[in-house]
């Protein structure tokens, strides 16, 4: 069973989370907070193999904790934002974040994420990739109208 750390800064948002998460059979969440300081304390003392992290933390950075996790731990990660913006996401993987989800993705595409993360596979939000390929065909005809 993969066992998981959850840091999301909205508690409400962390429970709805944390409650579809729980539904895989093979996905145990050990931990969860709702700041980048209590989340990384939970990371080193549950040891999980993947840590889900919301990028917008009242403490620190996401990206911050992002690197501060794939520095000192083994544990993969999971991006899970609203956050959209290309340079945000490159950002994100340079920092060394496994996946990358928008929080409008189904759950099975979380499990699946997080489960790939953990296989060293990285998967990015098929949302976000659609509304990049929008975003440069936009940009290649300039918005004109004929």
């Amino acid at each position: 069973m993969l066992k998981i750390v959850i840091i999301e800064r909205e508690p409400f948002t962390l429970l709805g989370i944390k409650t579809a998460i729980e539904q895989s059979p093979d996905i145990e969440v050990s931990a969860s907070a709702t700041c980048g300081e209590i989340g990384f304390k939970l990371v080193e003392e549950t040891k999980p193999d993947v840590v889900v992290i919301d990028l917008l933390l009242p403490d620190m950075s996401g990206l911050e904790l992002t690197r501060l996790i794939k520095n000192q731990t083994n544990s993969k990660v999971v991006i899970l934002t609203n956050q959209t913006d290309e340079k945000i996401v490159n950002f994100a993987f340079s920092y060394g974040a496994d996946s990358y989800l928008l929080k409008t993705t189904e759950i099975e595409v979380v499990y699946l994420a997080i489960k790939r993360a953990y296989f060293n596979e990285s998967f990015l939000d098929p949302n976000l990739t659609i509304k990049e390929m929008v975003d440069i065909k936009s940009s290649i005809t300039g918005n004109c109208k004929h």
